[in-house]
């Protein structure tokens, strides 16, 4: 995986401090007062938490990463299947109510942007939860960006070990438009993960209609192969 350096093609227009700070200050502001998305009241996302746990529980993890975990609605759900889980957020508020909901054995509620993370550093991970974030960090940094964390997960992957995508569609043409969200899906193919499952969760909140494409991708292991 190693130190990522300037590659042709890369935006050297592009002010990564900026971005960070951006990231910050928006996640903060939505969670400032409350949950911003009402995951505990919205029917879809608690839907979506247990299709997600489904496609997840039939193995146990020795170590997870959550990205974006906000007040740790499904990181608690996910707790149980996993004996160390590290649960990130860019926001301090939403770390802040991800620890008042109470200490979880094997959870560590850390504040920090995973595009600043040194994931080299942190070992490797049995499983990467990625669910409600892609398309935030698209709109955030260029496809560069995404492209490098995509390939550093894989790395830091261990064989046979698993990421889960999840993303909700909406048809207003922002940035979670149906061509935008399966583009994330098509990065991790691309970066060396292999299609496990998928399906599709519809529902709706708020009174629009919206489809959760869910991914389980698996990293091939190599010790299987001839």
């Amino acid at each position: 995986m190693g130190e990522r350096t300037h590659t042709e093609g890369e935006d050297e227009g592009f002010d990564r401090v900026a971005a960070d700070a951006r990231a910050r200050a928006f996640f903060d502001g939505l969670w400032a007062e409350s949950d911003p998305w009402d995951l505990e009241a919205s029917e879809l996302d608690q839907r979506r938490y247990e299709r997600q746990l489904e496609q997840l529980s039939d193995r146990h993890y020795a170590r997870a990463l959550e990205i974006g975990c906000a007040a740790g609605s499904f990181t608690r759900r996910l707790a149980p299947v996993c004996d160390k889980l590290l649960a990130l957020d860019v926001s301090r508020h939403a770390i802040d109510r991800a620890r008042a909901g109470g200490a979880v054995r094997g959870v560590e509620f850390r504040l920090a942007n995973v595009m600043e993370l040194d994931l080299e550093r942190e070992g490797t991970w049995d499983l990467v939860v990625l669910a409600e974030t892609a398309y935030y960090l698209g709109w955030l940094y260029p496809m560069f960006e995404i492209g490098w964390l995509a390939h550093s997960l894989h790395e830091a992957t261990r064989s046979g070990g698993r990421l889960l995508l999840a993303n909700t569609i909406s048809h207003d043409d922002g940035i979670m438009s149906p061509w935008l969200i399966r583009s994330y899906a098509d990065i991790f193919s691309h970066v060396g993960y292999e299609v496990e499952r998928e399906e599709t969760l519809r529902g709706t909140k708020d009174t629009v209609e919206f489809e959760v494409p869910i991914t389980l991708f698996r990293k091939s292991d190599v010790r299987s192969k001839p």
